[in-house]
C-alpha cells in the first residue's frame, strides 16, 4: 500500500486520529507515546523544537528514528547534520531514543550497520534507548511498571533518574530468564528492584 501502488489513497487530515486521542489510547495499552521523526526535511519537522513540544505536551515520552535512511556511507551531508542535531534535541530532553530498520520495501536492512563512521558516535544513545525500551516491556507486562506505570510516576521526580534505572534494568535483565520479574512487587522501591536483579542474574 506504498505511494504509487494498487490501492493507495492519498491521505487527507481526516484519515487520522488526533495526537492526543491516540497518545491516550498508548497509554491505556501500557505503551509509551512515540513521535516518529523522518529525516528532518520535511516543513513540520523542519520546526521540530515546535513539534517536539506539541508532542510531549500530549503525552509522548520517546522519539523513533530509522538511522539507515538518514545517512550515506562516507559522505557527510545535511542529512547526516539532521540525525545528530535531532538526537542532540531529544537528549536535551531526556527523551529515550529508539532506533532500528523498516523492513516493509526491498532492499532495506535486516539489521543497522551501526559499525559505520557515521553512526558509531551515537551508538551510545541507541543503546541506552535499547535498554529502556527492553525494561518498560518486561516491567510493564510482568509487574504493572512501565516506564508510564503509576508506580514510575510515584518514584521518579526527574527524567534523568527514571531513565537511569530503567537502562540499569535492561542492562541487568537476562532474557532468558526475564520471567523472575513476576516476583517483583509494586511495593518495592527502584533500589530494592535493582538489588533483586543484582541477585538473580549475577551481574
Amino acid at each position: 500500500m506504498k505511494r504509487g501502488g494498487v490501492g493507495y489513497v492519498q491521505p487527507t487530515p481526516r484519515s487520522f486520529p488526533v495526537m492526543s486521542e491516540m497518545n491516550k489510547f498508548i497509554l491505556e495499552c501500557g505503551a509509551i507515546p512515540t513521535l516518529a521523526w523522518l529525516d528532518g526535511t520535511s516543513e513540520g519537522e523542519q520546526a521540530i523544537e515546535e513539534l517536539l513540544a506539541v508532542a510531549m505536551e500530549s503525552g509522548v515520552a520517546a522519539v523513533n528514528i530509522i538511522p539507515d535512511r538518514n545517512y550515506t556511507p562516507g559522505v557527510k551531508d545535511q542529512k547526516l547534520q539532521n540525525l545528530f542535531d535531532f538526537v542532540a534535541l531529544a537528549e536535551k530532553y531526556q527523551l529515550p531514543v529508539i532506533v532500528g530498520t523498516e523492513m516493509n520495501a526491498p532492499g532495506n536492512k535486516f539489521v543497522d550497520a551501526f559499525e559505520t563512521d557515521e553512526l558509531r558516535p551515537l551508538v551510545p544513545i541507541f543503546l541506552k534507548g535499547a535498554y529502556i525500551a527492553y525494561a518498560h516491556t518486561i516491567l510493564q507486562r510482568y509487574c504493572g511498571m512501565g516506564y508510564l506505570s503509576d508506580w514510575a510516576k510515584r518514584h521518579f521526580a526527574l527524567k534523568s533518574e527514571k531513565n537511569q534505572f530503567y537502562e540499569q534494568v535492561g542492562k541487568l535483565t537476562r532474557p532468558e530468564k526475564q520471567a523472575l520479574l513476576r516476583g517483583l512487587s509494586q511495593t518495592f522501591t527502584p533500589a530494592t528492584i535493582l538489588q533483586n536483579l543484582s541477585e538473580w542474574f549475577g551481574n
